[in-house]
């Protein structure tokens, strides 16, 4: 079977369809520009001239934002995706969980697995900032997939610290 992927286009030329999921109470969405393309989450404590500023910069460098992976200079949108393709009456094999303890053993959560736990919950919460990329690091692509949805982060180490550059994920149906 041979199947052609069509390119994808630059978000400058043709607006990249998202799904508007709720947003934290300090968090809003907001578009660069009148139509409904170009869209930023902003903080939602910002005054009307903070937002204005804000969005006026952003709108003025909204090619320097990679909006999608096609944005990204120096990447090969072809190179970054993949798909795979089942051969006709074939289904995707599904592994049951295998369960992050064994039965029958004390379970310890000490000031250790406290002071860790508090520390996931924080960067749970925390707003995710976008670096730009250092040309002379290597990156890293971090893949992951459940029955339900995938992601994947784009980012670079600098001093042992991991620093998003791109992220993106997607909500799988039924097919």
């Amino acid at each position: 079977m041979h199947v052609t992927l069509t390119p994808h286009k630059p978000s400058i030329e043709e607006a990249t369809k998202l799904e508007h999921n709720p947003l934290l109470a300090h968090l809003r969405y907001a578009y660069l520009g009148n139509s409904d393309i170009f869209l930023v989450i902003i903080s939602s404590s910002l005054s009307n001239v903070q937002e204005e500023k804000l969005l006026r910069v952003l709108y003025e460098n909204k090619k320097t934002i990679g909006w999608t992976i096609t944005d990204i200079k120096g990447i090969i949108p072809s190179f970054c995706m993949h798909k795979i393709f089942l051969e006709d009456g074939h289904r995707p094999n599904i592994e049951q969980q295998r369960r992050l303890l064994e039965k029958d053993v004390t379970f310890n959560f000490d000031d250790t697995c406290l002071k860790a736990f508090e520390e996931i919950k924080k960067k749970m919460v925390a707003t995710p900032i976008i670096a730009a990329p250092d040309w002379s690091l290597p990156f890293e692509l971090m893949c992951d997939a459940s029955d339900h949805a995938i992601g994947v982060v784009l980012g670079q180490r600098k001093d042992t610290v991991f620093y998003s550059i791109y992220y993106a994920s997607k909500t799988l149906d039924d097919a």
